[in-house]
């Protein structure tokens, strides 16, 4: 017989925190309701150097579920999801980050919005909050709250919130489908892009807030700026796999080519000369000078050296450079 939920959690040298998201698990009632017959976790390694292996073989024989794990080669968080997809045996998958932590009842969330909803092309995104375990800042908050923030009050989602943080799908559809992760998309929309390809099968994503996980990332400025060039990549790469007429999609990231011209000349072009590779010390400098007294300022600062990394990446992307460096 099947387990009733395979959990997915693709990982990179982050052992430490991967533990605490399977001890997460452990800790949800529905956990030891369902067994290791009705729960099995797969851990996902990406090419680890770490002890995270080691780490989670110690975890197995302390954990109410059947826990595996997967010593792969380097390729991507969507290559690890993919092996996943195809090594899962659960009726409905869940997908977690290696930094969300459920919390107690997430795993029952998830399943009861299934069992209300047994077509198999209804999905559920459940709510991520930032770690109370981790001092809050404004970077995090960025990061973060703002995307879930905005889906307060909603109930029925789109393909641009299939967020894999906290989200599951019916087995039987992803089967049906065969639509996977695409692997040349390493970071930042690696996933929404999956979702709008599932979104033609008929795909309907609901938000499930009761389903929630802590996201536990401590994040530094120059995380948070090197995302700001993952994501450029990210969409750059997307837009070569689109036809031209689909490129309209990338505008809700502002992504600059599928803007109109006047955006992109007199908009983009004056962010351009206003923050450049000369300017952005000062800009920085300036963010972090008004954190505590001017924080809407510090924002505002902020984005706009991630906005100065975001469209130098696609440049570089779209002349043929490397998506990843």
């Amino acid at each position: 017989m099947a387990p009733r939920l395979s959990v997915l959690i693709p990982t990179r040298n982050r052992g430490a925190i991967l533990e605490r998201v399977i001890q997460g698990i452990a800790s949800d009632p529905e956990a030891a309701a369902l067994g290791k017959a009705g729960l099995e976790v797969l851990a996902l390694g990406d090419g680890c150097t770490d002890d995270t292996g080691a780490r989670v073989e110690r975890l197995r024989g302390s954990v109410p579920f059947a826990l595996r794990w997967f010593a792969l080669a380097q390729g991507g968080a969507n290559a690890a999801r993919n092996v996943g997809l195809r090594e899962a045996a659960g009726e409905v998958v869940l997908i977690l980050n290696d930094d969300t932590i459920p919390q107690p009842g997430c795993l029952a969330a998830h399943l009861a919005f299934h069992d209300r909803m047994p077509d198999q092309a209804q999905g559920a995104l459940g709510r991520v909050t930032l770690d109370p375990a981790i001092p809050g800042t404004l970077l995090r908050s960025l990061h973060l709250d703002r995307s879930w923030r905005e889906l307060e009050g909603r109930t029925q989602l789109t393909w641009r919130e299939f967020w894999t943080a906290n989200l599951s799908l019916k087995k039987r559809f992803l089967d049906r489908t065969q639509v996977r992760f695409d692997e040349s998309l390493r970071y930042v929309h690696d996933d929404v892009e999956m979702g709008w390809r599932l979104e033609t099968f008929g795909l309907r994503l609901w938000y499930v807030p009761e389903a929630i996980a802590h996201h536990h990332h401590p994040l530094t400025l120059e995380e948070y700026l090197r995302m700001g060039d993952r994501e450029g990549a990210s969409l750059a790469l997307w837009d070569q796999r689109l036809v031209p007429r689909f490129r309209r999609l990338l505008r809700a990231y502002r992504y600059t080519p599928a803007l109109p011209l006047a955006a992109r000349v007199f908009k983009y072009g004056l962010l351009d000369l206003a923050v450049n590779p000369l300017t952005e010390p000062l800009v920085l400098a300036a963010a972090r000078a008004s954190e505590e007294r001017r924080p809407a300022l510090a924002r505002l600062l902020y984005g706009a050296a991630y906005a100065r990394r975001k469209r130098a990446a696609i440049r570089r992307v779209r002349r043929g450079g490397l998506a990843y460096p």
